[in-house]
């Protein structure tokens, strides 16, 4: 029997509102059913939208060398589970592994690099423009 995977919505694992799954196959091998994943409906995204503007609130009052560890600490999980995502990327999309081996690698690659951003605060922060000409555009 296949998994039911579900969303992450508010930092739970909750089914769909409409109860609707759809099954998704390993392109390489049909026979292979990975698991079935949420059909959403608009209630689902109007909660996952509400969810992530609270977060963005939260998020942007965290500062940013600390929000710059927790990329640096993504980094380090994708490192520890390389190839178990590499693995179930290819199941997925069937590509081959070294290739989804080398996407992983990115994905790490960047949330090293882009860990290191929150130390360089330097400047003016951009925000909202308060002159006449930009009509407070950012």
């Amino acid at each position: 029997m296949p998994e039911n995977f579900k969303n992450f919505i508010a930092g739970q694992w909750v089914a769909p509102v409409t109860g609707a799954y759809f099954e998704n196959r390993n392109p390489a091998d049909f026979d292979d059913v990975i698991g079935c994943f949420p059909r959403s409906g608009p209630e689902d995204v109007t909660r996952a939208v509400a969810s992530a503007r609270r977060a963005f609130a939260q998020w942007s009052r965290t500062p940013a060398p600390i929000r710059g560890e927790v990329l640096h600490r993504v980094g380090d999980l994708l490192v520890a589970r390389k190839d178990e995502i590499a693995r179930a990327m290819t199941r997925e999309m069937g590509k081959v592994l070294a290739e989804t081996r080398g996407d992983v690698q990115e994905g790490i690659d960047t949330a090293h690099y882009a860990h290191t951003e929150g130390r360089r605060l330097f400047g003016r922060t951009p925000g909202r423009c308060s002159r006449r000409c930009c009509a407070g555009t950012p």
